[in-house]
């Protein structure tokens, strides 16, 4: 048996038996302690790190080199089939809470034309302080959805689509553009069929029961109406039930009730006839505002 040149020699001077050929899964020892950080062939295991505490990097499937980066404290990204990297998909509340985020006014319109529809959706986002709901009540409605979907689309906008009653509407609503559907009740199967489409769902509930089934179902934006029936000592027993549920009062919402259900923990207000008047909106964002 052929010795080591004396350069490789571990810390304690002792002389290492040379690798055996094939078979053998243990990485080849570096001077100093060191191991090599390739994969080794045979299908081993992948080898420990170096010392200093670092983590070892995660390789992309299909062996290939490059490491993909965990995030600190998070969850590992899944790799894509090239090898690069794909990060989580958020939940349907962290896409809610990123749309609806400092956006107390949902405007929704309902059966007006085409034309006033959108003219009325720029100047709710002209505001910086809503987003446009539009309602498919009717077949001339899903024009209006599609129209204000791609006006959206090039504000960066988003455009909900609101009356979703039944599952079959949800097609409907994805196919003209809308990115969130909204109902005035809760159903297991059209929150389900949303989803699975794509779209984050906000059903409506007014008692503590229906809010419950709802949050057991995974729903944190809630609708509340009729809110103006209701009044804003309903909303605020039910956020001090429910702390973890965003509320949207709707349903009877004037610029003079506006703050009192904001002020009872409303997050949002579902707004409706109150912005027809030729002064609607801009009474109610001086309310929001």
């Amino acid at each position: 048996m052929a010795e080591h040149p004396p350069g490789d020699a571990g810390q304690s001077g002792e002389r290492r038996p040379p690798l055996p050929s094939g078979g053998d899964n243990r990485s080849p020892h570096l001077p100093g302690g060191g191991k090599t950080p390739g994969l080794p062939s045979g299908g081993g295991k992948t080898p420990d790190p170096p010392s200093g505490g670092g983590n070892r990097p995660v390789l992309p499937p299909g062996g290939g080199s490059r490491p993909l980066k965990v995030p600190s404290g998070g969850a590992r990204p899944a790799s894509t089939a090239g090898g690069g990297e794909r990060p989580p998909l958020p939940s349907a509340a962290e896409v809610l809470d990123r749309v609806l985020e400092g956006r107390p006014l949902l405007a929704i319109l309902r059966n007006l034309p085409i034309a006033r529809t959108v003219a009325l959706a720029e100047a709710v986002w002209d505001s910086g302080l809503g987003t446009v709901v539009v309602p498919l009540h009717a077949p001339a409605s899903r024009d209006a959805l599609a129209a204000v979907s791609r006006l959206a689309a090039e504000r960066g906008e988003v455009a909900v689509a609101g009356g979703i009653l039944t599952p079959d509407l949800v097609p409907t609503a994805k196919k003209s553009g809308a990115a969130i559907t909204v109902a005035p009740g809760f159903d297991v199967d059209v929150l389900r069929v949303s989803l699975a489409a794509g779209l984050p769902h906000i059903p409506g509930a007014v008692t503590a029961t229906e809010v419950q089934r709802a949050y057991r179902a995974g729903c944190r934006w809630l609708t509340v109406a009729p809110a103006a029936s209701l009044g804003p000592d309903w909303i605020r027993d039910l956020h001090q039930s429910f702390p973890g549920i965003s509320l949207i009062a709707a349903g009877g919402i004037t610029p003079d009730n506006a703050s009192g259900f904001l002020l009872a923990g409303a997050r949002a207000l579902g707004v409706d006839n109150a912005l027809l008047p030729p002064d609607g909106l801009t009474a109610i964002i001086t309310a929001l505002a």
